[in-house]
């Protein structure tokens, strides 16, 4: 080119370098300003014994960071899922409830991880499941309640529950498909973080059907066990504060008296009676009632929940608003101040519970198998739902069921 361009060809050594100095000069310069993404090869034949070189551009191989909380480590998922799941809050009544589902979910979830013994999420298989559900019913029945108890592994109680009769091994169905809900919601929280197990999870064909018996695991009370029950010494008459099922001359009119004749004649649940305010027994009003809404020490079921109860004329023969004003005019702010609990973990109904069971069983003896506090509220329902004067709405609005379901 340079002979053709300058018209002769007496360039000696020094003049050739001279020019390929040029061309790479003014090649660097015209590169600088060109678009390099289009741009495959560089200017070639500079010299025709050069050789030709192909210009590539290497992909970049971005690396995926693995993000805070998208581990599939099942020790890291499951603490994940429970803070996750179990926000705190600021009321103290909903916490209580946060902080026992929270206990709930980590203790099934740290059983499942026991058994399995997978420490990654993405490993786990149907079958796995399925033998985790199999396991729940080769358990004892109860376990647990004793530090010794605690400190077995899942298989040495296993191993002790070999040792028991077929009536005390197993989980009830009820707990295993509540252990099965609290799976799939570890399941969905996972899946939604992009992480999923090694294959599909249809946990639905792991949930036991439930048969009638097992559903009426409460019976509602007899119109023969509420006149045993009535002849108890807490409504008849007790030796002392201490000895309220020895008989004496000592009727104490507290949560333990009041409690029961409430639920009776009221179907209301265990906690909503046993955590009411003095403010929400309305005395002063052309029908007395109780207002069954949420409060500072309890939460309610469900929204249809919260209600209007009337208090019966009986109670109010009994004295029940004079109790309820007696405690106003003390300054107590809880119907019930004997029954307030004495750690964060324990409610009302807790601290009721032990001294009613104790009466329960006194009166009834075997009778009170499948029998329960909650068998008050069932009675309360029969008992409406089989008057014809009782129009079915009422009777869903009295005990706070919704409508069109399970009244």
């Amino acid at each position: 080119t340079a002979k053709t361009e300058l018209a002769h060809s007496d360039f000696d050594t020094d003049d050739m370098r001279a020019l390929v100095r040029i061309r790479l000069t003014g090649q660097a310069s015209a590169l600088a300003m060109s678009d390099r993404r289009n741009q495959t090869t560089p200017f070639m034949d500079l010299m025709p014994e050069a050789p030709q070189l192909q210009a590539t551009i290497a992909p970049i191989q971005a690396e995926t960071p693995v993000r805070e909380g998208y581990t599939d480590l099942m020790t890291a998922l499951i603490q994940s899922f429970l803070d996750g799941t179990f926000a705190q809050t600021s009321n103290l009544a909903e916490q209580k409830k946060i902080e026992k589902a929270r206990r709930q979910n980590a203790a099934v979830l740290k059983q499942f991880y026991d058994i399995l013994g997978i420490e990654h999420f993405t490993k786990l298989r149907q079958q796995d499941f399925h033998y985790y559900i199999s396991t729940l019913t080769r358990l004892p029945k109860i376990y647990g309640r004793s530090a010794k108890d605690r400190a077995l592994s899942v298989h040495e109680l296993i191993e002790r529950a070999e040792n028991l009769p077929e009536d005390d091994v197993g989980l009830s169905p009820t707990t295993v498909n509540r252990n099965n809900t609290i799976l799939g919601a570890f399941l969905k929280y996972a899946r939604g973080r992009g992480i999923r197990p090694g294959e599909e999870i249809v946990l639905a064909d792991l949930r036991i059907t439930i048969d009638a018996d097992e559903r009426a695991a409460r019976l509602a009370f007899t119109e023969e066990d509420i006149k045993q029950l009535a002849k108890h010494p807490i409504w008849t008459g007790c030796r002392s504060a201490q000895r309220r099922n020895e008989p004496g001359n000592l009727i104490i009119k507290d949560g333990l008296y009041w409690g029961p004749i409430l639920a009776a004649t009221s179907g209301a649940r265990r906690e909503e009676i046993m955590a009411l305010s003095v403010s929400e027994v309305i005395v002063d009003h052309p029908i007395p009632h109780v207002l069954i809404q949420p409060n500072e020490k309890r939460r309610l079921k469900n929204t249809s929940s919260e209600r209007c109860v009337p208090i019966h004329s009986r109670l109010i023969e009994l004295g029940f608003m004079d109790y309820v004003t007696s405690m106003a005019q003390t300054g107590e702010t809880d119907l019930f101040p004997e029954l307030r609990p004495g750690s964060a973990t324990e409610t009302y109904g807790n601290v009721f519970y032990k001294p009613w069971k104790t009466a329960l069983d006194q009166q009834l003896g075997e009778d009170a198998h499948r029998k329960t506090f909650h068998s008050f509220r069932h009675r309360a329902i029969t008992v409406l739902r089989h008057d014809a004067t009782f129009d079915k709405a009422c009777v869903q609005d009295l005990v706070g069921h919704k409508h069109k379901d399970e009244t």
